[in-house]
């Protein structure tokens, strides 16, 4: 059951990100027809699975844990968090677009906030 899984996530994955065989067979270390293999029912090394979960928790700004690539539907877990991935990635373009000097002073004003939180839950 998790290989179909595996599958059906691997060609979405080809389908809507973008992403071809040789560049998770690149990434993976492995050739193009070990990739057709998966794609047939083999299943994968675990580290393949994590380099794969690591590519698409980066592309889509979502934590992909490998096991939730053999185990969920990639569509519903999407779906699940799609809002928190909009927030991501508008975080992330206008932190892009700031002066340097006020992300080192929103870097030292989180990491205080997180001293405080830690010292308190001590």
């Amino acid at each position: 059951m998790e290989t179909a899984v595996f599958i059906e996530n691997l060609k979405y994955i080809f389908a809507n990100l973008g992403i071809t065989k040789a560049h998770v067979a690149k990434m993976c270390g492995v050739s193009k027809a070990t990739v057709s293999m998966w794609l047939a029912g083999r299943k994968p090394y675990r580290q393949s699975i994590e380099t794969i979960s690591d590519l698409i928790s980066s592309l889509l700004y979502l934590s992909v844990r490998p096991e939730q690539l053999l185990t969920e539907d990639l569509q519903s877990l999407l779906r699940k968090n799609e809002v928190k991935r909009v927030i991501i990635k508008k975080l992330l373009n206008d932190l892009s677009a700031m002066p340097i000097d006020d992300l080192i002073v929103i870097n030292d004003y989180v990491h205080r906030i997180a001293e405080q939180q830690t010292g308190e839950a001590a």
